[in-house]
């Protein structure tokens, strides 16, 4: 920087006397949480003593309001027009993100236990500890607490298993809830319970039984160890290898509406679904 600091005292001789000042180095400080939540915003501030601040977004203020992660830089002007620079580099803050989320589409029979799975990721480059988990009501729904603390690393997805049990009919709802890095997270949960069998005889004395059809899946109660299922013409569109106990089985993909040949062990009969 030049300056012009004087004038010689010779009247007919006007002398400049120009200075020489150099800049100081020095970096802006700036101030600020490092990590962002997804929706939140995020102040920045550049050091004091600057009469002019520009910052990579163009903005011209001292403080800068963020809502997104990346690298954000500031140059300050002091009052001998020396400037100075100073970056900071914002990331997003770990947190869930619930990949499944509707209701569980399982008719579940009053008085049996049916277990489903939510799908956890972690969008982050961190890992994310997820130590508190628990159920709003917890009076049917219920978590197995040997999945705890759950661990997701960085990009990994995860499953956790939520168990859910009635002695009413109807829907059944209640909410998961778990904390994060960012807060807490509240994800629903959902669950029809109905009778789903019936079974009567016809008037030539064939067993028949009743369940219902769903595209995603039909549940077959029964305690028998071999249960196959064949459609009119034979073939086999389902077989299950049991323990004898009374459990709900699941068949993956549905059945189509229609009329079938149940084999429980060795007792067959029409099976009926609607």
């Amino acid at each position: 920087m030049l300056a012009i600091s004087g004038y010689s005292t010779n009247r007919n001789t006007p002398t400049i006397e120009i200075l020489e000042r150099k800049c100081p180095e020095r970096a802006v400080t700036i101030t600020g949480a490092r990590s962002l939540c997804p929706g939140d915003t995020l102040l920045l501030s550049a050091d004091s003593g600057f009469v002019r601040y520009r910052w990579s977004t163009g903005d011209t203020t001292r403080s800068l309001r963020i809502s997104s992660p990346g690298t954000y830089t500031v140059t300050a002007t002091d009052a001998d027009s020396c400037t100075a620079t100073g970056d900071v580099t914002v990331t997003a803050a770990p947190g869930a993100i619930l990949l499944h989320t509707r209701s569980t589409p399982a008719h579940v029979p009053i008085g049996t236990i049916w277990c489903d799975t939510v799908e956890l990721l972690n969008p982050s480059d961190v890992p994310l500890l997820l130590d508190s988990l628990w159920l709003a009501r917890n009076v049917e729904w219920s978590l197995p607490l040997h999945q705890l603390p759950l661990e997701l690393a960085p990009g990994e997805r995860r499953t956790l298993l939520v168990c859910w049990s009635s002695w009413a009919r109807g829907e059944h709802r209640d909410t998961l809830v778990l904390t994060t890095p960012c807060g807490i997270k509240l994800l629903p949960l959902a669950l029809l319970a109905t009778d789903i069998q019936w079974k009567a005889h016809s008037s030539c004395g064939v067993t028949i039984e009743s369940i219902l059809a769903d595209d995603a899946m039909t549940t077959l109660i029964t305690a028998a160890h071999l249960v196959r299922i064949r459609d009119l013409v034979g073939r086999v569109v389902f077989e299950h290898i049991g323990d004898g106990q009374a459990t709900p089985i699941a068949i993956p993909g549905g059945l189509r509406p229609g009329i079938y040949l149940l084999e429980r062990d060795e007792v067959r009969s029409l099976l009926l679904v609607r």
